[in-house]
């Protein structure tokens, strides 16, 4: 079990560092060194600075390599190359909700990621995180075109405080299961 935040660097420490020493990433590296600087000015649990540090087109190295560590993506499961999507995103219905998405990009599958960074407590954060991920999924499908065309969509949720009970591990995954079986029959909603 990680403690993500007792500083605003350990979040680095354990996700990206150590990414780039086992994945060899030379454009990460090359990153990191310059790292040092970037954390002297920025406190990457402020939303500006973690969508400066991740979700910008020239830190995709940093991106890549803390999702495929997040997810646990090794060899051929490994995400390679991602989109940087557009951040806000439009209400449907002009007396709709905006919703403005921390980090958020497409792989080559086209399966939709969504990093989100939460420092403060707020008591609608799970159902914010369950909205942004249900738009993102909704929002796929044009018309004329088939629901076997949709694509997951993976949300990754970082706090500066536990979210879950006390229980659940500080990294913990999540899928929707059947009650009777415990089997995932709805992978693209997990």
């Amino acid at each position: 079990q990680y403690d993500l935040f007792p500083s605003s660097i350990n979040m680095f420490k354990m996700a990206v560092y150590p990414l780039v020493k086992q994945r060899s990433c030379k454009m990460g590296l090359n990153h990191l060194r310059n790292f040092a600087t970037v954390r002297r000015f920025f406190d990457p649990k402020n939303d500006v600075a973690f969508k400066k540090i991740f979700g910008v087109e020239q830190n995709k190295p940093l991106l890549l390599n803390f999702l495929n560590s997040i997810l646990r993506r090794e060899d051929d499961n490994m995400i390679e190359e991602v989109e940087l999507l557009p951040q806000e995103l439009t209400p449907r219905y002009e007396d709709s909700k905006k919703y403005i998405l921390d980090v958020s990009c497409r792989d080559k599958k086209g399966h939709k990621y969504i990093v989100q960074m939460q420092n403060k407590r707020l008591s609608s954060f799970i159902q914010r995180l369950e909205y942004y991920a249900s738009r993102t999924y909704s929002d796929q499908l044009l018309k004329g075109v088939d629901y076997l065309e949709l694509k997951p969509v993976i949300l990754l949720a970082i706090a500066n405080h536990n979210i879950f009970p006390r229980k659940i591990q500080c990294i913990s995954y999540h899928c929707n299961r059947e009650e009777e079986t415990n089997k995932c029959f709805l992978p693209n909603i997990s």
